[in-house]
């Protein structure tokens, strides 16, 4: 079984998976509900596809519950009770289930973040990078932003100026971030760790 991370604690349970399977692997353990089908069949990239069967799978695992997506595209449980958050890339897919809100999101060290940095970095996060290191610490920020937007779950948040990133280091095992929206400022605080090419943020209330 290619669960890489597992954790179990009070408020939260998370499982990341590496995909080494085939499209059929899941489609044979999975019953889908009708509008989990009409979003599986709008896939069309096959590695989208796949990453997606296996989200739907590890989420099974974590609750045995079918998924819906409320009018901001944030997935809750048909049944069951509590928070959910999903992630996915190239060969990894990764769940959180929590009694309070909660976000999660994987991604791939690459190089193309390294275009991209300053639409969803302020000059004052760049100026923390480690530049011997810079692709892993900007998909880490990446990351991080990913995870603190699922965990907000509606769509009215700027990636730089409603989300500020304490400076941190790559060694860190939690990062702080501020969240500003119109109606609120707090200050959350965000898992990070990186396994194998992948960066893995997470966070639980």
């Amino acid at each position: 079984m290619p669960i890489i991370r597992e954790i179990q604690c009070n408020n939260f349970k998370l499982l990341v998976w590496k995909i080494e399977e085939e499209q059929e692997f899941f489609l044979d353990k999975l019953v889908l509900s009708s509008i989990e089908k009409l979003e599986f069949n709008s896939i069309k990239p096959v590695n989208r596809r796949l990453e997606w069967l296996a989200t739907r799978y590890v989420q099974r695992i974590l609750v045995s519950d079918t998924i819906y997506k409320d009018d901001f595209g944030k997935p809750f449980l048909s049944k069951m009770p509590g928070h959910l958050s999903l992630s996915h890339c190239s060969g990894f897919a990764a769940v959180i289930y929590g009694n309070e809100a909660v976000g999660i999101d994987v991604e791939i060290v690459h190089p193309k973040v390294e275009r991209i940095a300053s639409k969803f970095l302020s000059k004052k996060e760049l100026a923390f990078i480690d530049q011997q290191f810079s692709t892993k610490h900007l998909t880490l920020c990446w990351s991080i932003k990913e995870s603190v937007y699922k965990y907000y779950g509606r769509k009215n948040l700027a990636f730089i100026e409603g989300m500020h990133i304490h400076a941190f280091a790559l060694e860190d095992s939690e990062v702080k971030v501020q969240l500003l929206t119109s109606n609120s400022k707090e200050v959350v605080k965000i898992n990070i760790e990186c396994i194998e090419n992948m960066v893995l943020s997470y966070l639980s209330a």
